[in-house]
């Protein structure tokens, strides 16, 4: 995070938002390609160009040891995407818009986040849940895969969760 502003490594863009991503580290050039349209970035520069349209950016694209970064506001107006920053854990949430949403409430003051959807599984979280709501993402039998406001992601026993709201 700089300036309020949350950057992401190109990598992490390629991997898990858009898989069709290119960088010329001789030129500086980033381009997206996203659905139906071609984004081109430049690492210094303050304008993107989206198919033939060029577009100011908020923060400009940079470059740290040899990897380069992306403003995520741009993409998130880009791509429908909202992100969050937990800073406790220093971790960036990333949740598609259009995507279905379970959210539900811890209940239990016993409640524990796991790394598996095991009692046997090390916890991840043992402490202040009672009360938090947590997003649902699967079921595995007696356990639910959760993510905590925190960016957590660990499973729960479904005893000590209630759903509130499907969206």
């Amino acid at each position: 995070m700089e300036h309020g502003e949350i950057f992401i490594a190109l990598p992490i863009v390629t991997k898990y938002i858009v898989p069709e991503t290119y960088w010329n580290s001789n030129d500086g050039k980033i381009v997206l390609a996203v659905k139906d349209k071609i984004i081109q970035l430049q690492t210094n520069k303050s304008i993107a160009v989206i198919g033939a349209e060029s577009v100011e950016l908020g923060s400009t694209p940079k470059v740290v040891e040899n990897v380069p970064y992306i403003p995520m506001q741009f993409l998130a107006k880009m791509l429908d995407i909202k992100i969050d920053w937990a800073g406790v854990n220093n971790v960036v949430i990333v949740d598609y818009m259009k995507s279905k949403k379970q959210l539900a409430q811890v209940v239990s003051a016993n409640a524990e986040i796991r790394t598996s959807p095991s009692i046997k599984s090390p916890i991840l979280v043992s402490y202040g849940l009672k009360g938090q709501v947590v997003r649902v993402f699967d079921e595995y039998k007696k356990w639910y895969k959760v993510r905590t406001r925190d960016g957590v992601i660990g499973y729960i026993d479904k005893r000590y969760i209630k759903s509130i709201e499907n969206y």
